[in-house]
């Protein structure tokens, strides 16, 4: 399982709260994210390649392989990022992509993503939409750029102002089921901090990649829970990364992880009825639905803490995916 974060992260993602939620709204943030994703993907393969992040000893043996292709998909991806939902894509990216280079003294990768195949590829996807929207209408950059970007993030004119902490409890709401996978995070972040190898860390990079939107829109005059969508793939990937680690370390780790998980199941499962109070259920929910959902909840956690029992963190996700 330590091979595989490529297999679990895409689970832990794609079945947590932030994915299915908004995958069904009316609003751009998830073509957003994803672009933006996909985008940071490319950058992760540039530094690869040249060695800025290691894991194995095959990464450094090729180290301008596909480099090329990557820069553009890079450009690509980035650009249709600023054509889902505007120039933020530019500041989210760069952002993260700064933090890291910052922390780690490695700037000579990020030069590259400079490199005129990146920039080319960028404008030529996202330019041709805003030449044209800026010529046939002429507010279009006052409103859309000014108004609706950097004024919206500078004061509360939308009325849609938050303590500063929100992103906070928006986050680990955006993770279920899987909010507690976040603690095996922080422990493998701490690990890597004592051990002073963050450098080569792809660990660190998802991090940071994670930690700049919240930290960003945290500090903005305008909170909506859609804003902190771009960090949820990157905390999936962290969770994929440590969470087979912390099973295979030791049963009880395993055994609490699963106990975790178990016990957010329950609450989300039984949740409703505590809610029934401001949306009255009755005479839609009779006796036999809730024995049946208890049985049904019951079985499942069941299921999660036999398998954190077995340290077997492939079958708590699958059986946890199906439950979704």
């Amino acid at each position: 399982l330590r091979k595989r974060p490529a297999f679990l992260a895409p689970l832990i993602f794609s079945t947590s709260v932030a994915a299915i939620g908004f995958s069904r709204a009316a609003t751009p943030d998830m073509l957003f994210s994803a672009f933006i994703a996909l985008a940071m993907a490319a950058v992760s393969s540039v530094f690869w390649g040249r060695g800025a992040l290691r894991a194995t000893a095959e990464a450094v043996l090729t180290p301008q392989r596909h480099e090329k292709l990557a820069l553009a998909f890079f450009g690509v991806f980035l650009g249709l990022a600023v054509l889902a939902k505007g120039p933020a894509a530019v500041i989210l990216a760069g952002g993260a992509i700064g933090i890291w280079a910052a922390a780690t003294i490695q700037w000579r990768p990020v030069l590259l993503l400079f490199h005129p195949i990146a920039i080319g590829a960028f404008c030529l996807v996202a330019l041709p939409w805003y030449i044209l929207c800026a010529a046939r209408n002429p507010d279009f950059i006052h409103v859309f750029i000014f108004q609706h970007n950097f004024e919206r993030y500078l004061t509360p004119v939308f009325q849609h102002r938050q303590p500063f902490w929100f992103f906070v409890w928006i986050t680990l709401l955006a993770m279920l089921p899987w909010t507690v996978l976040l603690i095996s995070a922080g422990q493998e972040g701490l690990r890597v901090w004592r051990e002073k190898s963050w450098t080569d860390s792809p660990g660190f990079f998802y991090a940071c990649w994670a930690i700049f939107p919240i930290i960003f829109f945290s500090l903005s005059q305008s909170k909506l829970p859609g804003y902190i969508l771009p960090a949820i793939a990157p905390l999936a990937l962290l969770c994929g990364i440590s969470a087979p680690r912390a099973f295979q370390k030791s049963r009880s780790g395993a055994i609490l992880i699963g106990l975790g998980i178990s016990l957010v199941w329950i609450v989300l499962a039984f949740s409703p009825f505590f809610l029934a109070r401001k949306v009255p259920l009755a005479g839609r929910i009779g006796p036999a639905v809730i024995a049946g959902l208890a049985i049904t909840i019951g079985v499942l956690v069941l299921a999660i803490l036999f398998a954190g029992i077995r340290q077997n963190l492939l079958a708590v996700v699958g059986i946890c995916s199906l439950a979704v």
